[in-house]
Order: C-alpha cells, then structure tokens, then sequence
C-alpha cells in the first residue's frame, strides 16, 4: 500500500443475510488513476461501491478517504466500534479526563 491513495479499504469484513461477501478486503484506489471493479454477477462490485460511499458500514475494518490537501476526511468503521468510542468519551467526561 502506499500513501498515494484517495481511498483505501482496510481490514474490511461484511456479510449480508449470513452470508460473507468479504473478508479482510484491503485495497487502496490511487489518486490521479482510473480503477475498474469487475466480475461476475453477484460478486460484491456494487456492495465494495456502497461500502465506499457509506451507504453500507463494514462489520469489521475500516475505509478512510482523502481530500485534494491529502488529509483523511472521513473514516467508516463498524457500528460496534463507534458505541465504543462514546463510552470510553463518556468515561471521561464523568472522571474528567
């Protein structure tokens, strides 16, 4: 992987209706190149492009993109880790961290 990316997918597990369409899919999209998706039908194109997009969040793993100034503007990680994240800012609220 390098740090030329404008998206990179990381770790990213998701299954939909118990079923595993990925597991621990990295890739990264370079920035300034023209990338294709491609294979059979049902294969999970679209489901990596929703991913990306944030229409879907990933069981596990995490998607950062970057913006013209190189600089991560949004990370999608699991549900799960997102509740974890307010309790452990809850936490610190209450002891004042």
């Amino acid at each position: 992987m390098t740090d030329n990316y404008l998206i990179r997918v990381k770790d990213v597990s998701f299954s939909y209706q118990r079923k595993q369409i990925y597991k621990d899919l990295t890739l990264d999209i370079p920035k300034g190149k023209i990338t294709a998706i491609l294979g059979p039908s049902g294969t999970g194109k679209t489901t990596i492009l929703r991913l990306i997009g944030a229409q879907l969040t990933p069981d596990e793993g995490m998607i950062l993109t970057k913006d013209d100034k190189n600089f991560c503007y949004r990370t999608i990680v699991p549900e799960s880790e997102v509740k974890l994240w307010h309790e452990v800012e809850d936490r610190g609220q209450k002891n004042n961290i």
